[in-house]
């Protein structure tokens, strides 16, 4: 605890003095604040948003498409993961689409959708989904197909079924493939929350980041860009704790120097 306690303060220490650097080189005229912006002006863009209520709104918009997308993205990976990983017919038949897909740049879907669906909150739920859904299925079917064969025969002997199987076999074993790609997702479906709001929105961190490049107004961009940094860390630090609570009774592989 406290060799981690001296990291976090040492990071503390890198941003502080980033952070310092950058407000003296705008004050004394080394870099435009007009281009560049600086610190201060960007604290006061986020009282600003505290007060009228922007920040929580921008926020809370943006939260509601991630968790929506990244849930119903998940799970629909999870499931064409089973089919694939359990059953090498679909593998055969479906394997060179899922290769497509997944050397698809996905954030280019983007555009479709506005046209297929619109700009309301259903469309960026769906852009969400098709970012993320593809990285669930790759390592749900690797996890289904690394579960040892012998395990499931031995199970199947003792007279398990089909759900018993799921149940008892597949889900704890799968679980572990889904926490550990969960931060992977998360962070592309934040993306793909955030680029949802580009066009077409009236709300949301994207919006805020568009409105300060259409306006020219660089501090705008900063402190919108400081939401999303809170907003990822707080997401990375509620996964890594459910990782390890998950993980608990894997024995630990951490080796001293």
């Amino acid at each position: 605890m406290r060799r981690r306690a001296t990291f976090i303060l040492l990071q503390i220490l890198c941003v502080a003095a980033f952070l310092w650097l950058w407000q003296h080189a705008s004050d004394s005229g080394w870099i435009r604040p007009f281009e560049f912006g600086r610190p201060s002006d960007t604290w006061h863009t986020l009282t600003t948003w505290w007060s009228d209520g922007t920040l929580w709104q921008a926020c809370l918009s943006t939260v509601e498409v991630l968790l929506l997308g990244w849930g119903v993205g998940t799970a629909v990976g999870i499931a064409i993961g089973i089919l694939i990983g359990l059953s090498p017919f679909a593998r055969d038949v479906l394997g060179p689409f899922l290769d497509f897909v997944n050397a698809l740049p996905r954030l280019i879907l983007q555009p479709f959708v506005v046209i297929w669906l619109g700009f309301g909150l259903p469309a960026k739920v769906v852009f969400v989904v098709l970012v993320i859904w593809i990285i669930t299925v790759v390592a749900i079917a690797e996890g289904a197909r690394q579960i040892p064969r012998e395990i499931v025969d031995n199970v199947q002997l003792l007279g398990a079924r089909r759900m018993r199987l799921l149940r008892d076999v597949y889900a704890p074993s799968l679980g572990l493939w889904v926490v550990a790609s969960s931060r992977t997702t998360f962070g592309f479906a934040f993306q793909g929350a955030v680029l949802a709001e580009f066009a077409g929105e009236n709300q949301g961190l994207g919006f805020l980041v568009v409105t300060g490049q259409n306006t020219f107004k660089v501090n705008e961009i900063y402190a919108a860009l400081a939401l999303i940094v809170v907003i990822s860390i707080i997401g990375n630090a509620l996964l890594s704790y459910a990782e390890s609570r998950v993980t608990r009774w894997m024995p630990s592989t951490r080796t001293a120097f």
